[in-house]
């Protein structure tokens, strides 16, 4: 949140690959475990930086209509990456060990350094980032950014919207200082203790928190970090097999069948569904005063939840079994559809600050589902 509000998205982002690619360059050259901790560090900060970053530059970039295709489409992406590495851990699956993970480690520098290279450059920065200290040369960035990426017409409302949302924030921090007499409540609306006091926020902590954590606790990075002990539960033996059917290849055994079945079945369904809803609802849910704090702690607590799962997984199914550890995540999944039946409001064709203004209206009005319905009926009529 802090390294976003000082520097923007584009340089957050840059400096995320750039951390990324100088991890696995050092695990690729590592002599020793030491080196290989030091370089898996170096890569999880660039990848945790990437994951806080990425889904709120998308989502504060795009226009309503493609907002959720668009932040969805970094959970593509994700899953993209992870088939490629199956993959290439399928063609090098005949290399003499070392050589096969370093190259795997390499593997990924290529196309990181042509993103870096012929991507980043052409991003523009988030319109609702350059708009935050009132700058009349970021305004006009501004603007060409929401030409650009709304259209003409669009982006002057659009501006609007935005400005308007920051001078009520302003006035009501400019009201706090006045009221509490204390210089350090203008830094409030803005800070960690209005994320997790203020009501709007809060709320909106809930909703965006709840989500990502849930995302890690249903068990899809158990399926993701032990397909060989999952597949062999299923029945695949074969090294080969397991390295087929979590590549999604075809072939023609029947335990590589069984396989993707058991892969296809619980992680399709996470893919298409709570997957790429995670990223959406963290990246569109929380007030532009507290989004990039929202959105990091939401993305720290899935990743925290995503190293728990990891690191439990196998004793839990030795306790439990494969089977009955799932049989829990499935029970996990059901405490999800609770949480979004009872406090997520429906976003969809929405700006982001009139999700901000929807989601006041909620906390107005005891937080009621029934009160984000009338809001949705009555948008609606």
């Amino acid at each position: 949140g802090v390294v976003y509000n000082k520097h923007g998205a584009v340089r957050c982002v840059k400096f995320a690959v750039v951390l990324y690619a100088v991890g696995m360059a050092v695990i690729a050259m590592a002599g020793s475990f030491t080196a290989v901790f030091v370089g898996r560090l170096v890569c999880g900060l660039g990848v945790g930086l990437g994951f806080a970053i990425c889904p709120q530059y998308i989502a504060e970039i795009s226009p309503p209509k493609w907002r959720g295709v668009l932040v969805s489409m970094f959970e593509i992406s994700i899953n993209l990456g992870l088939l490629c590495g199956y993959v290439a851990n399928l063609a090098f699956e005949t290399l003499p060990d070392s050589a096969r993970w370093r190259s795997l480690m390499v593997l990924p520098t290529i196309p990181t350094a042509l993103v870096y290279a012929f991507l980043l450059p052409k991003l523009p920065e988030s319109p609702r980032w350059l708009l935050r200290d009132g700058s009349p040369g970021k305004e006009a960035l501004a603007r060409d950014v929401l030409v650009k990426t709304c259209g003409e017409l669009a982006a002057g409302s659009a501006l609007a919207d935005i400005k308007q949302v920051l001078h009520a924030q302003l006035e009501s921090r400019n009201v706090s200082v006045l009221g509490n007499g204390d210089t350090t409540g203008s830094k409030r609306n803005n800070g960690w203790r209005g994320l997790f006091f203020d009501p709007v926020p809060r709320r909106a902590l809930l909703i965006g928190a709840g989500t990502a954590f849930f995302q890690q606790a249903n068990g899809s990075e158990a399926a993701v970090y032990y397909v060989p002990q999952v597949l062999a539960a299923a029945g695949v033996k074969s090294e080969h097999s397991q390295l087929q059917a979590a590549a999604a290849s075809r072939g023609v055994q029947n335990d590589l069948y069984r396989g993707r079945a058991v892969l296809g079945g619980r992680v399709r369904p996470i893919s298409l569904g709570v997957g790429p809803v995670t990223w959406v609802i963290t990246s569109e849910i929380f007030p532009i005063q507290v989004r990039s704090k929202g959105v990091a702690f939401s993305m720290a607590l899935n990743r925290l939840t995503s190293g728990t799962v990891a690191m439990t997984f196998l004793t839990l199914t030795e306790h439990i079994t494969v089977s009955g550890a799932f049989a829990l995540f499935t029970c996990v999944s059901a405490s999800q559809f609770v949480l979004t039946f009872l406090f997520l409001p429906e976003t969809k064709g929405k700006t982001l600050e009139e999700i901000e203004a929807f989601l006041a209206f909620g906390v107005a009005e005891q937080g009621a589902r029934g009160g984000y319905n009338r809001v949705v009926n009555e948008n609606a009529a």
